[in-house]
């Protein structure tokens, strides 16, 4: 029977999106604004139009991974789960 949770993706990742660790590539570093008027960050992928919302913690991770820059991060894979 097919899981219906991922009949309709959403423009964000959710952990339903993601039954398996997938390797990721990516191809863009945005900033948004939450309804509050913080600003949000987010990744973009190769592979997928859903993007990921980056929080404080990831964002750390993927500066210890690939520097400070978020120019630097282009191109480089993640594995989400």
């Amino acid at each position: 029977m097919p899981d219906m949770s991922l009949a309709f993706p959403g423009r964000y990742m959710k952990a339903a999106d993601l039954p398996q660790p997938k390797i990721l590539t990516i191809t863009n570093v945005e900033q948004g604004t939450y309804s509050d008027g913080k600003p949000s960050w987010s990744l973009r992928f190769q592979e997928t139009e859903q993007q990921l919302g980056i929080n404080k913690t990831n964002t750390q991770t993927l500066i210890e991974m690939f520097g400070q820059f978020s120019e630097q991060w282009i191109g480089k894979q993640i594995e989400a789960f």
